[in-house]
């Protein structure tokens, strides 16, 4: 899968200290996980009334959708959204104070998720006054 089609980014900045980011992820990337999720809970799914392991994908589906969508979540924040907010801000030339604040996520099974960060900034030093800052070389060994 192409990343740079199924992700994409939107950052606004407020104020000079406070952004907010939002990393959209494509509905196709969000049903494929979704359905290999189903899938391999497929083997373990103890369903009455069917044998173990031949349970339908609709009824797991139906059964274990809020589990099955946190874990899918879950996945998505800590191998492809992360990714893609620290390459947006590398690609933006935004400093950030901290670490990136989860705030919200909207992920359903069959439409496109967003998941919202709020970004603490560090404001822009004038790169004039460098020579004021208390910076001092390092003394000689000889």
């Amino acid at each position: 899968m192409n990343e740079a089609q199924n992700l994409s980014y939107q950052i606004s900045c407020e104020s000079p200290t406070s952004c907010i980011a939002k990393i959209i992820v494509a509905s196709s990337v969000i049903e494929h996980v979704y359905r290999q999720a189903v899938i391999s809970q497929k083997k373990t799914v103890d369903a009455p009334g069917f044998a173990k392991g031949s349970a339908p994908y609709e009824y797991i589906s139906q059964i274990l959708r809020p589990t099955l969508l946190d874990h899918v979540q879950e996945f998505l924040l800590n191998y492809c959204v992360l990714n893609e907010l620290y390459a947006a801000l590398r690609t933006e030339k935004i400093v950030m104070a901290g670490m990136p604040r989860l705030t919200s996520v909207d992920l359903d099974h069959t439409g496109p998720g967003t998941y919202t960060f709020e970004i603490t900034r560090i404001a822009d030093m004038s790169s004039l006054d460098w020579h004021y800052l208390p910076f001092k070389a390092p003394r000689r060994k000889n």
